[in-house]
């Protein structure tokens, strides 16, 4: 994973415990970038990037991130003044990726983990997808 990839908002784990965290900063050093964010408990982190890990899409994740199962597909609807219409994510066993469907259109990227759904969702819609809290 490289910075350019992250936005804040993404979601991200934490390498040595696996904890969950969002990020809320980013910041370029003459050493390496350093990732802000703070875990689901309110704690606040800042490390090396080195020590973040991107979170794989797994069906449980997805549901906490608001899509709902249906048939084959997890989805989630938008309808805002930028994006109107149903996003559908289809896991293909071929490819180890999931495929990302819009209305009609099928195949139109492929992500294999949280932040990189979270930045095509959020350049579609505008909207973030964020765990929903029980």
């Amino acid at each position: 994973m490289i910075a350019n990839e992250l936005r804040i908002g993404n979601l991200l784990k934490l390498y040595d415990t696996g904890e969950l965290f969002t990020v809320t900063g980013l910041m370029q050093q003459s050493t390496g970038v350093k990732v802000y964010g703070i875990t689901g408990d309110g704690t606040y982190c800042n490390l090396w990037i080195e020590h973040c890990e991107p979170i794989p899409i797994a069906p449980e994740l997805l549901e906490m991130l608001s899509l709902k199962k249906q048939k084959q597909y997890y989805v989630i609807g938008f309808h805002n003044s930028k994006f109107s219409g149903l996003v559908k994510l289809k896991y293909d066993k071929i490819l180890n990726l999931w495929v990302v469907n819009i209305g009609s259109y099928v195949d139109i990227t492929r992500v294999g983990n949280i932040h990189e759904l979270q930045n095509v969702i959020f350049a579609l819609t505008g909207e973030e997808l964020t765990i929903k809290p029980n």
